[in-house]
């Protein structure tokens, strides 16, 4: 967790994402690159495409 971001499941917020869907997470990320964050701005939860293949999503926990 750095500078309070965490990356959790989206239908259950309080659960973090397992580990082999951190590393499919990372590698659509590497992938994709900068495409990937282009998305963010299309949908409610600001989810890059990453997020959306495995269903996470970033949040900001204090």
């Amino acid at each position: 967790m750095a500078n309070g971001l965490t990356v959790r499941r989206v239908k259950n917020e309080t659960k973090k994402i397992a580990l082999p869907l951190a590393f499919v997470r990372f590698i659509i990320k590497a992938l994709l690159g900068w495409i990937s964050l282009l998305t963010m701005s299309s949908n409610k939860k600001n989810q890059a495409l990453h997020d959306l293949a495995i269903d996470s999503v970033v949040i900001y926990k204090e």
